[in-house]
């Protein structure tokens, strides 16, 4: 194993501050893109308005959902059928 590692390194390893701070200045730089990203993301979608012909994904989510809870038990009273529609259309503002 002689002759592998330099003889001149140090007993006790040590950094300086200034080579700890740029060693984890990476990640702090990918923290700041990926916070940066979200915003964007967040206020992109909230300052969007939505457009009369795409289906919204809540809506779509919602009525999957509920749909395969009213099957559940076999099958579909005409109350249930009610209870849904009346759910979608607070959701979407469309009877």
């Amino acid at each position: 194993m002689s002759g592998l590692t330099p003889t001149d390194l140090p007993a006790i390893a040590s950094v300086s501050s200034t080579a700890r701070i740029w060693g984890q200045a990476w990640l702090v730089a990918i923290a700041c893109g990926v916070l940066c990203g979200l915003g964007v993301v967040v206020l992109g979608r909230a300052r969007r308005p939505r457009t009369s012909g795409t289906p919204d994904m809540l809506a779509i989510h919602s009525l999957v959902a509920m749909s395969q809870v009213a099957i559940a038990d076999g099958r579909i009273d005409e109350a249930e059928v009610h209870h849904i529609a009346n759910i979608l259309t607070r959701l979407t503002g469309k009877s």
